[in-house]
C-alpha cells in the first residue's frame, strides 16, 4: 500500500518515467545513473563514491551528503542548473544510498530471467506479457518457499534443483 520508491535500471531513467512514478504511484523513481552517457556524470559519481567511502556511516540523507561535498557550481560539471532534487548530484547520491537494495533487485531479476524465461518472452499483447511476468514472480516465490519449507535454503538461489 505504501510504496517508498521504484528501483529501475538505467534504461528506464527518463523524465516521463519519473513523472509517472511521482504522479501515479506517489513515490520517486530511483533509476540507475549510467556514467557512460556523460563525462561530467562520471566525475560526479566518482566524487560521490569517494565521499561514501570516507563518510558513509555518517550520511543519513542526500542533503547530509550534499553538505559534505565540495561546494561547486553544477555548471562546472557541465550540468544545467535546476532544482536540487533534479540534479545529477542529488540523483547519484540517492542511487548510492540505495545501492544495497538495487543489488537485491538485480539478483531477483536475474533469477526471473534465467528460471522463468523472462529473458525470452514470446507474448506480444500487453495483457499476456503482464500475465507471464506475474506467473513468473509467483513461480519464483513458490520455489523459494518450497526450499525454505524443505529446510534447504541453499536451493532458494537454484530453483531448478527443486524440481
Amino acid at each position: 500500500d505504501e510504496l517508498q520508491a521504484v528501483l529501475a535500471d538505467a534504461g528506464f531513467d527518463s523524465q516521463g518515467n519519473r513523472d509517472y512514478c511521482q504522479d501515479s504511484l506517489d513515490c520517486p523513481l530511483l533509476g540507475a545513473i549510467n556514467p557512460r552517457r556523460s563525462s561530467p556524470l562520471a566525475t560526479i559519481k566518482q566524487e560521490i563514491k569517494e565521499l561514501f567511502e570516507e563518510h558513509g556511516d555518517e550520511i543519513d540523507s542526500p542533503y547530509e551528503a550534499l553538505e559534505q561535498l565540495p561546494q561547486e557550481q553544477l555548471s562546472e560539471y557541465g550540468v544545467e542548473v535546476g532544482s536540487v532534487e533534479e540534479s545529477y548530484i542529488f540523483q547519484a547520491i540517492k542511487e548510492r544510498m540505495h545501492r544495497h537494495l538495487r543489488a537485491g533487485v538485480e539478483r531477483v531479476f536475474s533469477r526471473l530471467k534465467s528460471f522463468t524465461g523472462l529473458d525470452r518472452v514470446r507474448a506480444r499483447k500487453e495483457g499476456n506479457v503482464e500475465t507471464h511476468v506475474v506467473l513468473s514472480a509467483v513461480a519464483l516465490v513458490a520455489g523459494s518457499l518450497t526450499a525454505k519449507r524443505q529446510n534447504k535454503p541453499e536451493l532458494i538461489r537454484s530453483p531448478s534443483k527443486l524440481i
